[in-house]
């Protein structure tokens, strides 16, 4: 839920997921071993629509099989963007 954030990458023993949402109870996640080439932009800036799609539609799982043990991803493109982030932190641990 916060811009910064670029996901999370975790899973069960033996099997890694990266999760990109949620819903209700269930997290939504892609396979971070599926790769797919390298996309250069055209002559007008802009990225084929196609380089979107992945070949496997994203899954789910109950939250409650996520193994405890995960990476979670953020990027703060500016100053502002960190010091938000981190007020984020701030509110998340006092609700807590």
């Amino acid at each position: 839920m916060m811009p910064q954030s670029l996901g999370v990458i975790g899973g069960k023993p033996n099997s890694a997921h990266y999760f990109i949402g949620y819903v209700g109870e269930e997290l939504i996640y892609l396979d971070p071993h599926t790769t797919q080439p390298a996309v250069e932009p055209g002559d007008s800036g802009c990225l084929p629509d196609e380089s979107f799609h992945c070949q496997h539609p994203p899954c789910r799982m109950s939250i409650a099989e996520l193994d405890p043990s995960i990476a979670v991803g953020f990027f703060c493109n500016t100053e502002a963007d960190f010091n938000d982030w981190c007020q984020q932190i701030k509110k998340v641990c006092v609700h807590r």
